[in-house]
C-alpha cells in the first residue's frame, strides 16, 4: 500500500542577493509550498523459522541479509533509472522534463554528440557532474577513432600522472540498467545527480 509524504518545496520569489558598496545581508523573498508524493514500500521476506536461524551451522541470517540487500539495491537502481512512477519512483529515463541531445544518427554515437551533451548541461552543475552508461556504451566510446590517423580519441588509465579515467574531464560510472545504443534509446545520462 502506498504511503504519502508531504514535503516542503521552496518557491523562489523576488530577491536581492548583493548591493554593491553596502553592508547589507542577503534578502530572499519567497514562499514555501507543499507537494504531496506517493511513496511505495518495498520489502523482502524469507521463510526461515527462528529455530532454523539458531540451529544452523551456516550463518543463514547473514546470508539472507546480504542477499536481500543486493536484491534491494538491484530493484532500487532499476527503478531510479527506468521506473514509471507507478508503485516505484519515476526513473530518470522516464522523466520527459529532462533535456536530451540527438546524436545525429539513429543508432550511433559520436565524439561530437558527447561534446554536445557536455555543453548542454548548465554551468552550475558541471563541477559535480558524472556520466552514467552501460558498459557496452562505454566500449563504443573507447573505440571512437580519428578519421585521418585512426588513433583512439580516449585512452583511460594510460596516463603517467595516474589520474582516474574520465570522459571530457568528468568521471563516469557504468550501470547495467542503462539501455544500449539503439534507435529511440537514451544510452547516456549526464548531470549532477547530487542535486536531484
Amino acid at each position: 500500500k502506498d504511503k504519502r509524504i508531504v514535503w516542503g518545496r521552496f518557491k523562489p520569489g523576488s530577491h536581492i542577493l548583493y548591493e554593491k558598496y553596502k553592508d547589507r545581508a542577503s534578502i530572499y523573498n519567497g514562499d514555501f509550498t507543499q507537494i504531496q508524493k506517493n511513496v511505495a514500500l518495498w520489502n523482502f521476506q524469507g521463510c526461515e523459522t527462528k529455530q532454523d536461524l539458531e540451529d544452523s551451522a551456516f550463518d543463514i541470517e547473514g546470508f539472507l541479509r546480504d542477499e536481500f540487500g543486493e536484491q534491494f539495491g538491484v530493484t532500487e537502481a532499476d527503478s531510479f533509472i527506468n521506473g514509471n512512477g507507478v508503485g516505484k519512483p519515476e526513473g530518470l529515463l522516464a522523466n520527459a522534463s529532462i533535456a536530451s541531445v540527438n546524436s545525429g544518427g539513429a543508432s550511433t554515437l559520436t565524439g561530437d554528440s558527447l561534446i554536445a551533451i557536455y555543453y548542454e548541461l548548465k554551468e552550475a552543475y558541471i563541477n559535480n557532474s558524472t556520466w552514467v552508461m552501460a558498459r557496452s556504451t562505454l566500449k563504443t566510446i573507447r573505440t571512437l577513432k580519428t578519421a585521418v590517423t585512426g588513433e583512439y580519441l580516449w585512452t583511460p588509465g594510460i596516463k603517467t600522472d595516474a589520474r582516474p579515467a574520465t570522459i571530457l574531464d568528468r568521471p563516469y560510472i557504468t550501470a547495467p540498467e542503462m539501455p544500449a545504443i539503439a534507435a529511440d534509446a537514451y544510452p547516456i545520462l549526464f548531470g549532477d545527480f547530487r542535486r536531484g
